[in-house]
């Protein structure tokens, strides 16, 4: 018992304690709460992409327990460069800034959305051993496997097979005006 009547008693829980990670590259992200359940961190990202970006439309899910995915599935204007022909593409949650599928607002937006992301994980892998430690798993998709992304303006219904877009009615009001005066519609902007 000798050897223990010169230590200090100390007052500490593990709450106080800092993180130490396993691996020399472990990172947390600023958010990251250990109390926070991936539910309420899908709902956390949803609230952001509303409100950061309000004429889009994302889809949030959680799947198998510890995997969230995100994908982008309409907006105001295109996010990938003309050549890409697809309405899908999973992207590289590592390199989504040099993915060449994407233009400039496409890679802008989900990058910011991926950062969003990565604020509430952590990582303390090591692919060396074959060691994987991370808060969840994440995908970024734009548009889906079964639902292509959409471009998304602001449209006015002129009758009911005929859509047009708000930059053509500014082009020639007086052709669309007669249109709906036939039809018996009002115009709202």
């Amino acid at each position: 018992m000798e050897q223990f009547e010169n230590m200090k008693s100390v007052d500490e829980t593990a709450n106080d304690a800092k993180r130490e990670f396993y691996t020399q590259n472990g990172w947390e992200g600023s958010r990251f709460d250990p109390n926070l359940s991936l539910k309420d961190i899908a709902k956390n990202i949803r609230a952001y992409v509303k409100e950061a970006y309000p004429s889009c439309k994302f889809s949030v899910t959680v799947q198998r327990g510890n995997a969230m995915t995100v994908a982008l599935m309409e907006a105001p204007q295109a996010v990938f460069v003309p050549e890409f022909e697809d309405g899908y593409k999973e992207l590289n949650q590592f390199v989504i800034d040099k993915d060449k599928a994407l233009n400039e607002y496409g890679a802008s937006m989900m990058s910011d959305v991926n950062a969003q992301i990565q604020a509430y994980n952590y990582n303390d892998s090591d692919v060396m051993r074959d060691y994987s430690d991370v808060n969840f798993y994440h995908q970024i998709y734009v548009g889906k496997w079964d639902r292509d992304f959409k471009v998304v303006g602001d449209e006015i219904e002129i009758t009911q097979d005929t859509w047009v877009s708000v930059d053509e009615i500014e082009k020639n009001p007086e052709q669309y005006l007669d249109i709906m005066k036939q039809e018996d519609k009002t115009l709202e902007l």
